[in-house]
């Protein structure tokens, strides 16, 4: 059964909140119940528990910075029971199901657009993507959480159109070659997720067999990577299944030093210096 997070359209009393997660722990399980909280709505509490249950507060763990080869990212996540963006995003090592929360990358429709539009010529208007972005402007919504009209969809895949041709010809730049346009565009390229500041590569999980899961960041990346058979790329992998005993390092190519640009106390972007990955501090 896939899992799928509803955002509520319209507020709730705490009674019917109580009401529905009771429902569902009596009908459904914890797990369910986990799969089903909206991570806008998780607080610190909640945010420890879910630590606790899935086992991420067990191993000590630093994100880590690795060259990977984009084919062996064969899946992105559908639904992890967990936030993986942001302040409250999950990083660590962790038990249970989470990792089977997933479809395979090249089957998204993301992929399949892109791969329409840069292998079959496709004009864009043609692709499933472009279609689903115009059919939720249309309904109200933000596509993709970012357009509020065509014209921003049509500006979008024109970008898209020059990223391509960019990689096609110069290869894949690393946030760290980005952001070397100046100080000021440094935190254009640094995300938050938990207690770390990182570079905004793709971020990945690694499931109980090994298996790459992309977790968040880099999706319009990953899919040009492997139309282009790019053969490596930095990732961030934020999360690790208990049950996958390689050691990472004996595996993949760690990028040294790992690369950042400033941590979530610091609001300069002057005056930038390169360290390695921080954690957020106390």
């Amino acid at each position: 059964m896939r899992l799928r997070l509803v955002p509520c359209l319209r507020p709730m009393t705490i009674s019917r909140k109580i009401s529905n997660a009771y429902e569902c722990l009596e009908t459904e399980g914890v797990e369910m119940l986990l799969a089903r909280i909206d991570s806008s709505f998780v607080d610190t509490t909640n945010l420890r528990f879910v630590r606790y249950y899935w086992g991420f507060d067990r191993t000590p763990y630093d994100p880590k910075l690795v060259w990977i080869d984009p084919a062996e990212i064969r899946y992105n996540q559908d639904g992890f029971p967990f936030p993986v963006r942001g302040e409250q995003a999950i990083v660590g090592i962790g038990s249970g199901d989470w990792d089977r929360q997933r479809v395979p990358f090249e089957e998204t429709e993301l992929y399949l657009s892109m791969k329409g539009r840069y292998v079959d010529g496709v004009g864009w208007e043609q692709t499933g993507y472009y279609q689903s972005c115009v059919e939720r402007i249309q309904r109200g919504e933000l596509a993709w959480n970012l357009f509020s009209s065509v014209s921003d969809i049509r500006d979008h895949c024109k970008k898209l159109d020059r990223i391509y041709d960019e990689m096609r010809t110069n290869g894949y730049k690393t946030q760290k070659e980005l952001s070397e346009q100046g100080p000021e565009a440094a935190d254009h390229f640094t995300r938050q997720i938990g207690d770390y500041v990182v570079p905004d590569e793709v971020r990945i999980a690694f499931g109980r067999n090994g298996e790459v899961i992309r977790t968040a960041s880099g999706r319009h990346r990953v899919c040009l990577a492997k139309l282009l058979d790019i053969d490596r790329i930095p990732a961030v992998v934020q999360l690790q299944h208990q049950k996958w005993d390689h050691h990472l390092a004996s595996v993949y190519e760690s990028i040294e030093p790992p690369y950042l640009y400033g941590s979530v106390s610091d609001n300069s972007t002057s005056g930038r210096n390169e360290r390695p990955i921080a954690r957020r501090p106390a």
